[in-house]
Parts: C-alpha cells; structure tokens; sequence
C-alpha cells in the first residue's frame, strides 16, 4: 500500500526470500483502523460503521423492548459508541464522514425509540439525539466527541515528553488551531 501522490501507479510485486509475492493492497488494517491508499493520509471507517451495527443489534437483540429506553441508551453509549469511536481522534474525519457517523447514531435510535417512517426519524432523531439525549440521557452529537476526543488526544500528545511526538508537535499545535483550541495550551 502506498500514500502519495504516486500512489495509484502500478509496481512490480516485491519477491520475498523464499520467492513469493507480496502484492500491493488498497487499504490495511493497522490497530483496528482501516488506512486507505490515498494521495493524502486517509482512513476508512465502513467497518467501524459495520462493527457499530453489529454492537447494537447484539445488544437491542437481548435487551430490546423488554428494558427501558434509558438502559438501552445507556447500554448503547457504554457497548455501541466506544466501536464506532474507536481511533477517530487520531484519524482525519472530514464533514461528511461525520454525517454518516451521525446517520448511524440516528439509526440506532429510531430503532431504540420504536420509529419506523422516514419523516417521523428525521424529525424524532433530532429531537431525540440533539435535545433530549443532550439533556436526558447525556447523549451529545458526534461531531461534538469527534472534537472533544481530539483535543484530549492532541493535548496529551503536545505535553509528551516522547523525542518522536517532540518531532511532530507543530502538527499536533496546527490540528488544535483547526479545531478552535488555542495552541498555548501545547
């Protein structure tokens, strides 16, 4: 797998001592993340999406609609969401990769709250997900952790006393700038 701007140019396979081929992929999993091969550094998250489906089913399949809503969200928080926010702080997660992720989180709780059209989801999640589990079941939206999660992570990074972390902690610096943190802080 290559990153680069080079990185969609065919190359011969490389031979191993015992002559076998090592072939070129598009994308590996390194720590349960997906890297893609890419002109710029980027990561795949169909499975954490996949992964989180699979949580939820696990657990709305055993709980269901036999425990209150309360214990499935919070059941959901505490076994789903710790899935599908696996790795993100150190990934790059643009606007609409977000969006998907909040897509999924809807999903999840139109299926919790028993709401089956289209119309009654878009508008019972955003009660649901941006009112009532901000407020009652302390729920907040996913770019919301997305942000928190990086500057915990870029914060920890920018204070490490690691000669590697030394060499990149202008990027970590530039990547709070983005986010709306002051840089003082590293």
């Amino acid at each position: 797998m290559r990153i680069g701007y080079r990185f969609n140019v065919d190359c011969c396979n490389i031979i191993t001592k015992d002559c076998r081929d090592l072939l070129w992929c598009d994308s590996i999993r390194y720590l349960g993340v997906y890297i893609n091969s890419a002109r710029t550094f980027s990561c795949s998250y169909s499975h954490a999406k996949q992964s989180t489906y699979r949580a939820f089913s696990a657990v709305f399949g055993k709980v269901g609609r036999v425990a209150s809503s309360q214990v499935v969200v919070q059941l959901f928080k505490s076994k789903c969401l710790p899935v599908m926010y696996y790795g993100l702080e150190a990934c790059p997660v643009n606007k609409s990769q977000t969006k998907s992720f909040q897509y999924v989180m809807n999903c999840c709780f139109g299926k919790m709250l028993n709401v089956r059209s289209k119309e009654d989801i878009e508008f019972c999640t955003y009660i649901h997900t941006q009112r009532r589990c901000m407020q009652m079941f302390s729920c907040p939206s996913v770019d919301l952790t997305v942000a928190k999660r990086k500057v915990k992570f870029l914060t920890k990074y920018c204070h490490s006393g690691n000669s590697l972390c030394s060499v990149f902690r202008s990027r970590a610096r530039s990547e709070l700038d983005k986010i709306g943190l002051n840089s003082t802080s590293c």
